[in-house]
């Protein structure tokens, strides 16, 4: 029987899910960050563990990836010389089909049911994706910290910036700054050394916290969060202008940002359609070429 995989191999985690020829769901699996900028070894690692354990869900532990047509959407995918490599690795090439395009694509195929369409997507990182036909628009999304406002990682990185300057003296402290210092023990140094070895996805293991202390009110948090609001905003007004059928906003922090934009801009929205992984599991179904470029 053949078999379609799609996975969503964002900054944070990686998803998979195998599909039937009869459009059945058969597994699915998660792993770790595969973001392509934290290395081909780090991502490839994730993408089989997820399979792997999508596979096993399904009860196909011994299912030949020749029988398999495959979509990727994975995070840092414009680094062009790294996609090269991806496609060497023995994972990929005893697939039937593999096609590779970024995380953000797959979103905004499965908000949109494959038609035209924009999205916002907002995770550990941030991009805005327009299709017009067979026209396909970026705005953002060029990787933390020099791009990707908004951001889960963005989110985090200003967080322990406002800390530090709590810490200092330089800003009243609130219950945001005091639980974030405790994590690095009360010791700047040791904030120092997270900054020089962490990559997007530790930044963004700071939101949740963030988002619970803005929640309850705290002053610091909700600054950021209006500031993470502003950027996707720029984003959902950028592509309005475009003027496509619709905007969708998605990505794990999508959901939790509504609460902080403007009535006027939650107007504009529409629900997403359908999940990353449908937008995958349908390019895998559509487009059974070795790389997409």
């Amino acid at each position: 029987m053949m078999f379609y995989l799609g996975i969503d191999a964002g900054g944070s985690n990686c998803r998979a899910r195998l599909v039937n020829s009869e459009g059945t769901v058969s597994g699915d699996g998660s792993a770790g960050p595969a973001n392509i900028r934290r290395g081909i070894s780090a991502a490839v690692s994730a993408i089989e563990e997820a399979f792997q354990k999508a596979a096993f869900d399904a009860g196909l532990n011994d299912v030949s990836l020749s029988e398999i047509s495959a979509a990727i959407g994975i995070a840092g995918f414009s680094m062009t010389e790294m996609i090269d490599s991806l496609r060497q690795q023995l994972f990929f090439s005893n697939l039937k089909s593999v096609t590779f395009v970024s995380d953000g694509e797959i979103a905004n195929l499965g908000a949109h049911g494959g038609r035209d369409g924009g999205t916002v997507s907002v995770g550990t990182g941030a991009i805005g994706i327009i299709k017009q036909g067979q026209k396909l628009t970026t705005l953002g999304g060029h990787g933390f910290p020099i791009s990707d406002l908004g951001s889960g990682a963005y989110i985090g990185l200003n967080a322990l910036k406002d800390t530090l300057r709590a810490a200092d003296g330089l800003i009243p402290e609130t219950g945001l700054t005091v639980e974030i210092f405790d994590i690095f023990d009360n010791n700047p140094r040791k904030a120092i050394t997270f900054q020089d070895t962490m990559a997007a996805a530790n930044y963004a293991e700071f939101t949740p916290i963030v988002i619970s202390h803005a929640q309850k009110g705290d002053y610091i948090a909700n600054k950021i969060m209006q500031k993470s609001a502003r950027h996707v905003t720029e984003l959902i007004m950028a592509i309005h202008r475009m003027d496509v059928p619709r905007i969708s906003l998605t990505g794990g922090l999508g959901p939790v940002l509504l609460s902080w934009l403007d009535p006027e801009v939650k107007e504009l929205l529409s629900a997403p359609l359908g999940s990353p992984l449908q937008g995958a599991i349908g390019l895998a179904k559509a487009h059974p070429v070795k790389i997409k470029r």
